[in-house]
């Protein structure tokens, strides 16, 4: 969808496949030469690219990687503001429950989609991972599929953390934020989370282009 919309504004785009191994080995060879290679790419153009989409998560290594002048964002970041219909101002807004949760507090981790889970994966190992280690004691609950719980159960939470929304409609998005608004539980997005993960910078680094 991302390259399908790029190329009919008239631009184009160029796919990349980082070694998220090298880069994150520890072997100061490896990861400087997989460096390298990236950078080889992004400087090979007579301009430099108006911005880098990533996976979010590779967000650890991207936003050390690309160079300053260059826009970054993650393809979560942007299609939860596709699905929401440009209300990612929200999600954002959400992120700063994050300050105020504590222990025996619940999150639910929402997932439109009932795909193949890996050992890495974002919402049932990643996020919790990072959120236990930041607050013990804290509960996560997982919400998969196209249907979600009802308000008098989403009231529990102190916060919802939702993927990027591609595998439901615009319309039930918005119903779900609508709700969301309505009781008064803040929600935010992966690619958010996985950016905030990484530092102040790298989540301003990931926003700017949507100013």
């Amino acid at each position: 969808m991302v390259q399908e919309y790029i190329t009919r504004n008239w631009a184009y785009p160029v796919a990349f496949r980082l070694n998220l191994n090298k880069a994150r080995s520890g072997n100061l060879q490896a990861m400087d030469k997989e460096k390298e290679r990236f950078l080889n790419l992004v400087n090979s153009f007579a301009e430099p690219p108006k911005a880098i989409i990533t996976d979010s998560q590779a967000m650890d290594i991207m936003w050390r990687w690309v160079p300053d002048n260059i826009n970054l964002t993650t393809f979560s970041i942007i299609m939860i503001n596709y699905m929401s219909r440009g209300r990612l101002n929200l999600f954002v807004k959400g992120l700063e429950a994050f300050k105020r949760l504590k222990e025996e507090d619940k999150i639910l981790i929402v997932e439109a989609c009932n795909h193949s889970r890996i050992a890495e994966d974002i919402g049932t190992v990643q996020i919790p991972n990072y959120l236990q280690k930041r607050i013990p004691g804290i509960t996560i609950e997982h919400n998969f599929g196209r249907e979600f719980y009802d308000n008098d159960r989403i009231k529990e939470y102190k916060l919802i953390i939702h993927c990027g929304g591609c595998m439901i409609t615009s319309q039930k998005l918005s119903a779900r934020i609508r709700d969301l608004i309505n009781i008064g539980v803040p929600f935010t997005n992966y690619g958010l989370v996985l950016s905030y993960m990484q530092g102040e910078e790298a989540l301003k680094k990931v926003l700017k282009i949507w100013e």
